[in-house]
């Protein structure tokens, strides 16, 4: 615990030097941080988007996969092709295909 203490009191001591400095320098250390806090944003965002896009997409197959199910289920109902691909959304030759 007092590592820790003493750690951030050295990292406190090191800003309060850094911000006191003359103007240029503090210029420079805070282009720094937000340049650090720019490119953490925009990570940040793309690891985001991409991990909805992948929900996204795995959403979609399921669903499509889901809709296969349907249809054989429907097939085995004797329903008419036409009919099944109206309410599965799926072609008329994916529903052959799923014929034995």
């Amino acid at each position: 615990m007092a590592a820790v203490a003493n750690t951030q009191v050295s990292n406190a001591v090191i800003r309060l030097k850094e911000l006191s400095a003359d103007e240029r320098t503090r210029m420079l250390y805070e282009s720094r941080i937000k340049m650090e806090r720019d490119i953490y944003s925009i990570t940040k965002g793309k690891e985001e988007t991409a991990r909805n896009e992948g929900l996204q997409q795995g959403i979609q197959q399921g669903m499509r996969r889901g809709m296969f199910d349907v249809a054989k289920k429907l097939l085995q109902f004797n329903r008419p092709i036409n009919e099944i691909a109206t309410a599965t959304n799926l072609t008329p030759e994916e529903i052959e295909s799923l014929l034995p």
